[in-house]
């Protein structure tokens, strides 16, 4: 049985998708049935209840289309390690695949050639959506708020962390580890994303591949304040957890 911790493969170019041995991700579990071959032993078992979880609705309505609800047979995944566009693979295999308990298939571009989306851990989700909520709530009320909130933040202005949008996995690592220090230390911590000069633009499928990467490696040591994009840069603000 291959770690969970392992990433997102490629899918192949034939009409199934399968992970490769080297890079089988945690968003798939492997069958613990004696698999026939090696191949068949990444392939997931269905849950028992995933047709009818992949129909729950959410309860905010939304024009984010996801799932079954993609209406292109073919999609272009974007590699959760690398934030790179992996080949074209079939929508049904892919979400034949995976673990649909814990994972959801988005489409971030419908206008690519081959329509790009991108998977989301559906806790992390639902917690970027609840500090959405927290966040336009305090700013609605902080008038009212700002004494308190003044006495409560640490001194100094936020610590800010630069990054490009094609960051190497090495170095994405590196600068949120030292994101995770300030906060730990009790500093915001305000994520900077932007192009990188004389380098070839990236896709909105991409930038939100990395911004999602950056939240969802961030959510545990701190909660986020507000998230913003406009062109080609997006900042990304954390507060220590116990503020």
């Amino acid at each position: 049985m291959l770690p969970r911790t392992r990433l997102l493969a490629r899918p192949l170019l034939s009409s199934h998708w399968t992970p490769s041995p080297s890079t089988a991700p945690q968003f798939v579990r492997p069958s613990p049935i004696a698999p026939s071959s090696s191949s068949s032993s990444l392939l997931l078992v269905r849950h028992a209840s995933s047709s009818s979880s992949s129909n729950k609705k959410s309860p905010q309505k939304s024009t984010i289309l996801r799932d079954e609800d993609i209406p292109h047979p073919l999609i272009t995944l974007v590699d959760p390690s690398t934030s790179s566009l992996l080949p074209p693979a079939s929508l049904q295999d892919i979400l034949v695949q995976l673990d649909r308990t814990r994972f959801s298939i988005v489409l971030v571009d419908a206008k690519a050639e081959v329509p790009v989306c991108r998977i989301v851990d559906k806790k992390a989700e639902f917690e970027r959506s609840k500090a959405k909520k927290s966040s336009a709530k305090a700013s609605a009320s902080a008038d009212a708020d700002a004494p308190q909130l003044k006495a409560k933040a640490p001194s100094g202005p936020p610590k800010e962390v630069h990054l490009t949008w094609g960051v190497t996995p090495h170095d994405l690592g590196h600068k949120l580890s030292k994101a995770r220090d300030f906060l730990a230390k009790g500093s915001r911590v305000v994520v900077v994303l932007k192009d990188k000069k004389g380098v070839e633009k990236v896709g909105k499928g991409q930038q939100q591949s990395v911004v999602g990467n950056v939240v969802e490696a961030l959510q545990g040591s701190g909660k986020l304040v507000r998230e913003q994009g406009k062109g080609g840069e997006w900042r990304v603000e954390f507060a220590p957890s116990e503020q």
